[in-house]
């Protein structure tokens, strides 16, 4: 099985790395896109996506399929869902991002398939792995992905047991089961020392650099990051 971002770099990626599916097609879905905090974040229609890629199965995905503010959704537009994040700077919140990261888990779990290959983003990638899997491998505590990395990822039972996955499950079988009534959102993980130390050389490094771009602000940091000591990152743990 082969799931993608419906965002168009994430697709052209997955269909040139698994060009041959055996008349299979790759399903599009929007739980995976990436944290929407820069308008390259933006996508595109779904009714351009479904001329553009017709080997990709969008289901019944609506034309405005990324993050919309709660209070901009009544009668929302592609057009004008662009201008609120490149006019008038809105941004998903993070929160929001890590609801839908968990839905995307607890849709992951239903699944039959015993091999699935995600086509996704870097902060997208880096918050699955450390929500859900950065509790038993250190490396997955802060573990920023290159362009085109391949992790392989192997689901345990012991997976099953960890709070955030089991909420997130229990989340989507009440959405699916009672559509009428909103799921509590899931238990959030607890932050390690690892990642609040990024984040705090990434506050440093946007005062430096007031012009960065979100993204490029977080390729800096972590790039700064890998970079440091061992004792120069314990420094900066102590710190948080």
């Amino acid at each position: 099985m082969v799931v993608s971002s419906p965002l168009t770099r994430a697709m052209q990626t997955a269909l040139l790395a698994v060009p041959d599916l055996g008349g299979n097609r790759v399903h599009a879905s929007p739980l995976c896109s990436e944290h929407l905090e820069a308008s390259c974040d933006l996508g595109r229609p779904t009714s351009q996506l479904r001329f553009a890629f017709p080997q990709v199965d969008f289901g019944d995905l609506p034309e405005v399929w990324w993050y919309v503010p709660e209070d901009c959704k009544v009668g929302i537009t592609p057009v004008a869902s662009q201008r609120l994040f490149t006019n008038d700077g809105r941004r998903e919140p993070r929160s929001a991002f890590e609801r839908r990261v968990d839905s995307f888990v607890g849709w992951l779990m239903e699944q039959t398939a015993e091999e699935i290959a995600i086509f996704a983003h870097a902060d997208f990638c880096n918050c699955l792995l450390q929500r859900y899997f950065g509790w038993r491998e250190a490396r997955f505590a802060d573990y920023w992905m290159r362009n085109c990395e391949l992790v392989d990822v192997e689901l345990r039972k012991e997976d099953l047991t960890n709070p955030v996955l089991t909420r997130a499950q229990a989340d989507t079988a009440q959405a699916t089961s009672s559509p009428a009534v909103e799921p509590s959102p899931p238990a959030a993980a607890a932050p390690n020392r690892a990642s609040l130390a990024l984040e705090a050389l990434r506050q440093e490094l946007s005062q430096q650099h007031p012009d960065l771009k979100p993204g490029e602000l977080r390729a800096k940091a972590a790039k700064a990051w890998k970079a440091l000591g061992n004792e120069a990152k314990a420094q900066y743990m102590a710190r948080v």
